[in-house]
C-alpha cells in the first residue's frame, strides 16, 4: 500500500518472520469419539526472513524493529510473547492446550 500524507512517502509491505511450531504433545483427553483434547507445548520457529534478519541487523536494530512487528491474529498488535531481539525467550516452550474434533481419517482443530 502506497501512502502520501503530511509530507510522508510511504510504502508499507508485509512478511512473516515467525510462526508458531508445537514442541511436544504431553497429554491427550479423549472428550468424546469425535472430540478431543490436547495440551502440549509450542514454540516460535523463525522463517527465512526470520533468520535473515537476526543473522544480519545489529542488537539495537533487532530492537528498533521488533518493536514494529505486528500479528495479524492480534488485530496488528504486537505478540508480546515474541521479541526478535531475545530469541532465547521466544524459543521458551509455552503451554497451550486446543480441542480436536474427528474428520475424515485424521484430526482438525476444533474452532
Amino acid at each position: 500500500k502506497h501512502t502520501v500524507r503530511d509530507g510522508c512517502d510511504s510504502v508499507a509491505f508485509f512478511f512473516t518472520v515467525a510462526s508458531k511450531a508445537v514442541a511436544e504433545i504431553q497429554n491427550i483427553y479423549e472428550i468424546t469419539s469425535q472430540k478431543t483434547e490436547v495440551e502440549y507445548t509450542w514454540k516460535w520457529t523463525l522463517e527465512w526472513s526470520g533468520v535473515k534478519l537476526v543473522d544480519n541487523l545489529t542488537q539495537p536494530d533487532l530492537i528498533e524493529v521488533n518493536a514494529n512487528l505486528q500479528e495479524v491474529e492480534l488485530h496488528r498488535r504486537p505478540n508480546p510473547t515474541f521479541n526478535l531481539a531475545d530469541m532465547v525467550q521466544s524459543v521458551t516452550p509455552r503451554p497451550g492446550k486446543a480441542m480436536l474434533k474427528k474428520s475424515g481419517d485424521g484430526w482438525v482443530l476444533d474452532e
